[in-house]
């Protein structure tokens, strides 16, 4: 092989590397015992396309106290966030929907135990994947719930606004996005 056609599959090969590495998706870790690595994608095919209108659907994924802190009409969440049935899902895509069983019980459920000892009420989890709790006992325990299996965090929370820390990629230790069970 010649110097100048192995200088050039280097480059075209350096120059595909850089091409998808701007594709702005990001490549999921194995997220279990014989995952291959995946691509993250929006796995309901389904965006927020509203403005900001005040619905409980808005934004999910988005970091929901870190704009209803800067306006005043907006509710302050003491928990708020999305849940996802994968760990790398983008904004704005909607999460897991939340149904309800025969029994009437929310089949996605959000469960806190606050400071106290005492486990609140289950929070439904809206049918684009939003939860939120206007107050709680600080400091506290979260766990998803769906169909008798859990996903329990396994720290305490260090503030309510889940989503500034369960990112498509994960933030100050978090793997990723809430996760169904």
């Amino acid at each position: 092989m010649s110097a100048l056609t192995a200088r050039s599959i280097l480059y075209t090969g350096a120059l595909l590397m850089l091409c998808s590495a701007c594709t702005g998706l990001v490549e999921a870790p194995d997220e279990g015992a014989g995952a291959s690595t995946s691509v993250a994608v929006c796995s309901s095919n389904v965006y927020w396309k509203d403005l900001d209108k005040g619905s409980e659907l808005m934004r999910p994924g988005g970091k929901c106290n870190n704009c209803h802190d800067k306006d005043t009409r907006s509710p302050n969440y003491a928990v708020a966030g999305t849940v996802y049935p994968t760990l790398h899902e983008p904004d704005e895509c909607n999460g897991v929907g939340g149904a309800m069983s025969e029994a009437g019980v929310a089949e996605v459920a959000v469960v806190i135990t606050d400071s106290s000892g005492r486990q609140l009420p289950p929070i439904a989890v809206n049918k684009v994947g939003n939860f939120y709790l206007v107050d709680v006992l600080k400091p506290f325990n979260v766990k998803v719930v769906s169909k008798g299996k859990e996903n329990k965090m396994v720290m305490q929370a260090p503030h309510g606004d889940c989503n500034t820390c369960h990112t498509q990629t994960g933030a100050e230790g978090a793997p990723g996005r809430i996760m169904v069970p």
